[in-house]
């Protein structure tokens, strides 16, 4: 994992925490790509300038994950450094035509790189590399100089950018190199190693931490056992017979019937935040017992059982580890309906759009309320455009909600629990909203409902299976 800073090269603290994948993402899309654009015309003018505007970009730590980007003192590094990413980074700068040694890069070197990418400025190339070494300040510059040394002789490898904090800016590239699954394991020659047993001590500090967070190794526990007390959606009560109207955090574990390679990774790594976050009390064996079944059932194909091993010990390790660590990922729902209610999917996402979009133009109406309020307090007259720019509204909804006064939702939702919890065949009309309440597409504080397939599949695998799901762990 990376840390991930907004607002330049002078914000010391990270926003989040992004995979590789996130990561590759970012740089198809960059939010920031007409300041790049401006900053490579720049470059090419030759116009210094150029120099400053990339203080501007959002930018990582490709070497690790950090509270804070202050790593070179001992005492800052105890204090700020969390993990490292897995991951070594190195720049390339001073090449005439990044395009075409963009190419040459990979033919040479793409069965041993993670990721290639054009440098933010477009003058090089990024290029990231996958350890199965554990990476530390102490060990980090012999592994670096080892394969600038070795896979990197023939290449102008940036030197300044050897330190373990370096930051690299966030790039533009429609087209970047990615590989998952290539690792290479790093052996530091002899000559380097000034004190063997302690440098093996430092290169293994990460599973040491392992262990220390992971009082006992993890166990097989039962298919039965770990899906009985396994939470995988927020618990919420609704005591009315069809529908309540709160505020609530929303989380579900989700993922696809086919969970394929490329994004293993990345979703493997938020369910294991998702676990984390509603079993905070439940041992680690129950967490990775659940995943390691959904990996031998829904992976195609399964991630191997010490891969899946490595990056739930990490994962789970890193947000143990963090005194500060918050689950950021948060989402809330405010319609929530009684299991017992006899209501389809379909129809309770047909009822939670309707009274949604009642609170959401609730919402709406009270601004417009309270700037004409504000606009008549100071003499000015009140018009369409003056409410628009005082509510941040649209022209079309203060046109739609102009004279409208705001719904009683507390009565609307009485009224829908008396109305549908008293039929037997329910068919959901309008007879209790008034015209266009369905407002769905003017937020996305609604989110999907976690696929029905998954609650069946909870329900119906408990009866088999148990007997299989732990796969490979012998092996």
């Amino acid at each position: 994992m990376f840390s991930y800073f907004e607002k330049g090269i002078r914000n010391l603290i990270p926003s989040k925490t992004i995979d590789l994948s996130q990561l590759v993402k970012l740089i198809k899309n960059n939010p920031k790509k007409s300041l790049i654009d401006e900053i490579r015309e720049l470059r090419l003018k030759g116009d210094q300038t150029y120099k400053e505007k990339k203080t501007f970009l959002n930018y990582i730590t490709p070497n690790c994950s950090v509270k804070k980007r202050s790593l070179k003192e001992d005492e800052n590094y105890t204090k700020n450094f969390i993990a490292p990413s897995s991951y070594i980074y190195f720049d390339f700068d001073g090449v005439v035509n990044v395009q075409e040694y963009k190419k040459y890069f990979i033919s040479k070197d793409g069965h041993l790189v993670s990721l290639v990418c054009i440098s933010s400025g477009a003058g090089g190339i990024a290029v990231f590399f996958k350890l199965t070494n554990a990476v530390d300040n102490k060990n980090f510059l012999d592994i670096w100089n080892t394969i600038t040394e070795t896979i990197l002789k023939e290449e102008q490898v940036d030197v300044i950018c050897k330190d373990l904090g370096r930051p690299m800016y966030l790039s533009y590239d429609t087209e970047p190199f990615v590989n998952y699954d290539n690792e290479i394991t790093v052996t530091i020659p002899l000559s380097k190693e000034k004190n063997t047993s302690k440098k093996q001590l430092n290169q293994s500090i990460l599973y040491k931490e392992y262990n220390n967070t992971l009082n006992e190794p993890l166990s097989n526990i039962d298919f039965e056992e770990f899906m009985d007390k396994i939470v995988t959606k927020t618990p919420v009560v609704v005591n009315n017979p069809i529908v309540e109207l709160f505020a609530s955090e929303k989380m579900d574990v989700t993922f696809p019937r086919e969970i394929r390679d490329t994004k293993k990774h990345s979703i493997y790594t938020i369910m294991i935040h998702k676990l984390v976050y509603l079993n905070p009390q439940l041992p680690a064996s129950y967490l990775f017992s659940y995943l390691n079944f959904i990996n031998n059932y829904y992976g195609k194909p399964p991630m191997e059982f010490k891969k899946l091993i490595d990056l739930f010990t990490f994962v789970y390790t890193s947000i143990k580890n963090d005194e500060n660590y918050e689950f950021l990922n948060k989402k809330y729902k405010y319609v929530h309906f009684n299991t017992n209610s006899k209501l389809s999917g379909g129809e309770k996402r047909n009822l939670a759009c309707k009274i949604n979009g009642k609170r959401r133009s609730n919402t709406s109406i009270e601004k417009i309320i309270i700037a004409k309020e504000e606009i008549s307090s100071q003499g000015l007259k009140i018009t369409q455009k003056a409410l628009a720019e005082k509510t941040g509204l649209s022209i079309s909804t203060i046109k739609r909600h102009l004279n409208s006064e705001p719904v009683n939702l507390e009565k609307l939702v009485t009224d829908v629990n008396e109305t549908y919890a008293s039929r037997d065949d329910i068919v959901l009309g309008d007879d209790i909203f008034l015209p266009n309440a369905c407002d769905v597409l003017t937020d996305n504080i609604i989110d999907s409902e976690c696929p029905k397939w998954i609650d069946n599949w909870h329900i119906k695998t408990r009866d088999s299976l148990n007997d299989l799901w732990w796969k490979n762990s012998t092996t």
